[in-house]
């Protein structure tokens, strides 16, 4: 009720309710008013909020995790979003000694923005020398999720309550060509693409944008083909039958 309330999701400040943000819905009960769940990017009509935690909570934070990790026998992990002060606490760590784990980085593209991006990537990349700490992986945000929001990104319809076929497939953040060429360049620097795709119209649009990277950068391909950046789909909730082969041909887990 505290968040609501100081967010202004019912009152914009002319008296109506703050209107949905694009990619997000606040969820209104039967009057009209916020009932506490926020979907998708709505979350950031509170997130602003809340004051960012500073590097040296989150080393303190990051020692206290990786000593989770380490009394189950687990030395190495891939963290799977990487702002910019997640980067420079574990660089600190790692600077101390305190970081003890190896750790690939996952480095985060927005895609509001462009393919400045890239050059932005890799000067983050490169500012990272300890052995531990590796950020050579971008996070690519393709669709939403199946739960809730139905904003996963879907072939055909999802369906409504009554089981009649609805107007709604999903969103995804990418149109095919722009996907295609943050795929190509991140792979022509190396990057490992870390995709985030639910439904089986994302997981597509992730593997037509890696086929279509090895084929513009053969560099970056082995003697079969694949691509040796060894990307990665997370979630991949659903997946038509006839992409599963395609994972092997470009080598993605």
């Amino acid at each position: 009720t505290l968040a609501i309330a100081a967010a202004g999701l019912d009152d914009d400040g002319s008296g109506r309710p703050v209107a949905d943000p694009p990619g997000g819905r606040v969820e209104r009960d039967a009057d009209g008013r916020a009932a506490g769940v926020l979907q998708e990017w709505a979350t950031g009509l509170v997130e602003r909020l809340i004051p960012e935690p500073d590097v040296e909570t989150l080393r303190r934070d990051l020692v206290a995790g990786q000593a989770a990790l380490l009394a189950v026998g687990i030395t190495a992990w891939q963290d799977a979003s990487v702002l910019a002060a997640d980067q420079e606490a574990y660089e600190r760590a790692e600077a101390d000694g305190e970081l003890l784990g190896t750790v690939v980085g996952a480095l985060r593209w927005d895609h509001r923005r462009g393919m400045e991006q890239v050059a932005e990537l890799v000067a983050r990349r490169e500012r990272s020398h300890g052995p531990r700490f590796r950020p050579t992986s971008v996070k690519i945000m393709v669709d939403g999720v199946v739960d809730g929001s139905l904003t996963a990104a879907m072939i055909d319809p999802y369906l409504d309550v009554d089981g009649s076929v609805s107007g709604n497939s999903g969103d995804t953040y990418f149109e095919p060509s722009h996907l295609d060429e943050v795929v190509a360049a991140l792979t022509a620097e190396g990057f490992q693409a870390h995709f985030h795709v639910i439904g089986d119209r994302a997981v597509r649009l992730a593997l037509d944008a890696l086929e279509r990277a090895a084929a513009a950068h053969p560099e970056m391909v082995d003697d079969e083909g694949r691509l040796t950046t060894r990307p990665i789909l997370s979630h991949v909730q659903v997946v038509h039958p006839g992409d599963r082969a395609r994972f092997a041909r470009v080598r993605a887990g």
